[in-house]
């Protein structure tokens, strides 16, 4: 599976996916982060790993939540009151 920007959703994302799907705790899973081509290189990935014969079953795809993207505090030394969030997307 592919996924971006994964702060805020907990580890191995693709290994929830699976889970929550009531795959069983044996199947493998990979996360992978390609920025925007996430899902595409899961489904690439598959594709080939068919096409080589490694497996003959495979789930591919993207998934995001940016509303849980989060929000950031500059580092350094900055006087009071001139602190601003930046946005992590």
């Amino acid at each position: 599976m592919g996924n971006v920007v994964q702060a805020g959703i907990g580890q191995a994302p693709a290994r929830q996916a699976a889970l929550y799907a009531g795959l069983s705790q044996e199947t493998l899973c990979t996360t992978l982060n390609k920025v925007c081509a996430s899902g595409m290189k899961a489904i690439m990935m598959a594709s080939l790993s068919l096409m080589c014969g490694h497996q003959y079953v495979m789930i591919a795809g993207g998934m995001e939540r940016m509303s849980n993207a989060p929000y950031y505090f500059p580092r350094g030394d900055t006087p009071y009151g001139t602190l601003q969030l930046e946005d992590g997307i």
